[in-house]
């Protein structure tokens, strides 16, 4: 298979995309990974397909891993692999590592808004690695109690290979911005607004394709924009890591007001008004970058 449309091409895999995603479905592109889903999926537990390349990952490097705050669990089945002229999933064995941390494994530094591992699996505090194999019986990446918090999913053969995620999301209330957007200008409001929209259409690919629209919204007072950005942390998953996206921005801000940011922050956790991990893990990086700064001898600009 030479790529992602020659693999969803096979009646075997358009059987399962039916079967799992019904007719409507999108199609989200990740840096070394493809999400079907069904475009209207909207349920607490939903299916997705994730399908790897040769050697592909879900996290957005090889040896990195996402957080997954909105799942209260996950797990996966691995369907196998997809090669030419076979008329079904071919299995392998020990194709698939799980590369995980707990939920307790510590903050990452401020500006990596995720936990990384050394190649080797072995020089990393805290990290949990497991192989997997086609036709085992569905296992378990994510758990209530922290498991799994943050996982990258790695392809380790050179062929295609499927998965089929069942998922449990967290309750969670959903982004009600209009409030947020009452006390800004007509300009802020429209910036804030447009920066939404595309996180929605986009996710974290917000930062490539429109950098000056992130650094308009970065350089706002942080007491008129942190309110409306901890209001989108909310946003639903739809594969495209859309909080993610929104953490990243406030860690932008938090690393030039460091104070404001984490006043922000702390007031915010009291009052619910924001999801608590990102809030817990968002004064842990600004506090390890604060004590970073200070034992190197610079002198932190706390705004």
């Amino acid at each position: 298979m030479t790529d992602i449309n020659s693999v969803l091409r096979t009646h075997y895999m358009r059987a399962l995309i039916e079967n799992v995603c019904g007719g409507n479905i999108e199609i989200i592109k990740r840096p070394a990974s493809f999400i079907v889903k069904n475009k209207d999926e909207g349920a607490r537990t939903i299916e997705r397909l994730i399908v790897l390349p040769p050697k592909g990952y879900t996290a957005d490097t090889p040896t990195q891993t996402n957080s997954h705050d909105e799942a209260e669990r996950a797990t996966i089945e691995i369907k196998g692999g997809v090669r030419p002229d076979k008329n079904g999933f071919s299995t392998l064995k020990h194709c698939l590592l799980v590369a995980s941390f707990n939920k307790e494994s510590g903050f990452s530094d401020l500006d990596k808004p995720y936990m990384t591992y050394s190649a080797d699996l072995k020089s990393t505090p805290g990290l949990f690695t497991e192989f997997h194999s086609a036709g085992e019986s569905p296992f378990t990446v994510v758990k209530p109690n922290g498991y799994g918090f943050y996982h990258n999913l790695v392809n380790v053969t050179d062929d295609w290979l499927v998965l089929k995620l069942n998922k449990r999301l967290r309750l969670q209330k959903g982004v009600e911005l209009d409030p947020f957007l009452e006390n800004l200008t007509d300009k802020q409001a429209k910036a804030v607004s447009t920066l939404h929209d595309n996180i929605l259409a986009d996710g974290d690919a917000l930062f490539k394709k429109y950098p000056d629209l992130v650094d308009e919204v970065a350089s706002m007072p942080p007491q008129t924009i942190l309110p409306a950005l901890g209001e989108m942390l909310f946003v639903y998953d739809s594969g495209k890591h859309e909080a993610c996206s929104v953490f990243a921005l406030i860690l932008k801000i938090g690393k030039l007001h460091m104070d404001k940011t984490k006043e922000f922050l702390t007031d915010a956790l009291e009052k619910n008004a924001i999801p608590a991990y990102y809030g817990e893990q968002l004064i842990g990086k600004l506090m390890k970058h604060r004590q970073g700064l200070e034992s190197s001898g610079d002198s932190p600009e706390f705004g």
